[in-house]
């Protein structure tokens, strides 16, 4: 049985969702635009082949998520750690010589888990990760917040494993000072 797509309905119906899931992952409101103007033109092109397995909204979700991969593969095969570093040197602002940390961690308090459930919170985490350098951004959403194995992350970046790892550690020390400084610190 064939199923009947309308693609005059997706912009109306699917664009705002796709837009939001969009930015949420690049942080560039031109580029997430055309992301999901190539979704559509995607979805057009292969509108012949959706079986009906999934919805229409899913099914662009899933063209969308393979443009975003695309995009940032594009945008770099290989992430060089000089331009991971920024300018100051985390590691020497958070650790003495001998790789201890300079002060110590601030405790989460009884249950770092209501944390996740303040909205406050939530909000300072989500500006900390968009605040990150773009290619940490984009390698720490697709870890954390999509759930993407590594070697899902590796592949579709084409980056190696050993990069991702030195990725995800810049990038949490980058959050941990940022979120130190504008959650606990208050």
């Amino acid at each position: 049985m064939k199923v009947q797509l309308d693609p005059n309905t997706w912009l109306d119906d699917y664009g705002s969702y796709l837009f939001k899931y969009a930015i949420h992952r690049v942080s560039d409101t031109e580029v997430a635009e055309d992301l999901v103007q190539e979704t559509f033109l995607a979805g057009i092109k292969s509108k012949d082949n959706f079986k009906g397995k999934s919805t229409e909204k899913t099914w662009l979700t899933g063209i969308l998520k393979y443009k975003i991969i695309d995009h940032y593969r594009r945008k770099n095969k290989e992430i060089p750690i000089s331009k991971i570093s920024d300018k100051i040197g985390i590691e020497t602002t958070l650790y003495d010589k001998k790789g201890h940390w300079v002060s110590a961690l601030k405790s989460w308090g009884d249950d770092p888990e209501a944390h996740l459930q303040n909205s406050e919170f939530m909000s300072v985490l989500h500006k900390c990760v968009d605040n990150l350098p773009k290619n940490l951004s984009a390698v720490f959403k697709m870890k954390m917040f999509d759930e993407e194995p590594s070697s899902t992350i590796c592949k579709e970046l084409g980056i190696s494993p050993n990069n991702l790892w030195v990725i995800l550690y810049r990038s949490r020390l980058k959050l941990k000072e940022c979120i130190t400084i504008n959650w606990f610190s208050k």
